[in-house]
C-alpha cells in the first residue's frame, strides 16, 4: 500500500544523472524529508517508521527521515533486478526534471515493507510531487508554517500507480 507524506526535501537525488553512488555503485535515489508538521511525523510513526526518524542536524533543520530506492536489488530468487528512477512531478502533475533545492515543499509517495531478521518496517520511495520549489542553490521561498497546501493533495491519494 502507498502513503503520502508532506514535508520539506533536502539533498534530493531522484534522477539517473544525479543518483547517489557513494555507497552503492549502481546508485540509490534518495532524499531527506522533514515532515511538514507533527501530524505528518505521527503518520510516519503510525506506519512503523519511527525508528528511521533522525534528529535535526547542522544541514537539515528538523527531525527527518531518509527515504530511498535502490537502483539494483536482488529478488527472492537471487536475481539482480533494476528499479527505474521514481516519478517526479510538478504541482500540475507534469514530469519535473530540474534539481530540487533544499527546503522545497513536496508530497512524497512511499510504500512500506518489512525486512531483516527483526522484520522492521522500512519505506521505499515511489514518487514525489514538487508543491513549492526552492530552486537548487538558492535559499528562501515560503515556509511550511505559512504555505497553504493545494486542495488536490489529499491524505490517502497516490501520485502514481504502485508497482505492486
Amino acid at each position: 500500500m502507498s502513503y503520502i507524506i508532506l514535508g520539506e526535501a533536502y539533498y534530493a537525488k531522484l534522477r539517473e544523472d544525479n543518483k547517489d553512488t557513494n555507497y552503492d555503485e549502481e546508485g540509490i535515489f534518495s532524499l531527506a524529508l522533514v515532515p511538514r508538521d507533527e501530524e505528518q511525523k505521527q503518520k510516519l510513526k503510525t506506519l512503523g517508521l519511527g525508528h528511521l526518524l533522525n534528529d535535526a542536524s547542522e544541514k537539515i533543520p528538523g527531525t527527518y527521515i531518509n527515504i530511498k530506492l535502490k537502483k539494483a536489488y536482488q529478488n527472492k530468487e537471487g536475481e539482480t533486478k533494476y528499479n527505474t528512477a521514481p516519478s517526479v512531478l510538478d504541482r500540475e502533475g507534469q514530469p519535473f526534471t530540474a534539481n530540487i533545492g533544499n527546503g522545497s515543499l513536496v508530497a512524497v509517495q512511499i510504500k512500506t515493507y518489512k525486512a531483516g531478521k527483526t522484520k522492521k518496517t522500512y519505506a521505499q520511495l515511489e514518487a514525489l510531487k514538487v508543491l513549492n520549489l526552492i530552486p537548487y542553490g538558492e535559499e528562501g521561498g515560503e515556509t511550511l508554517d505559512n504555505f497553504a497546501l493545494p486542495e488536490e493533495v489529499v491524505d490517502g491519494e497516490t501520485l502514481v500507480s504502485s508497482n505492486e
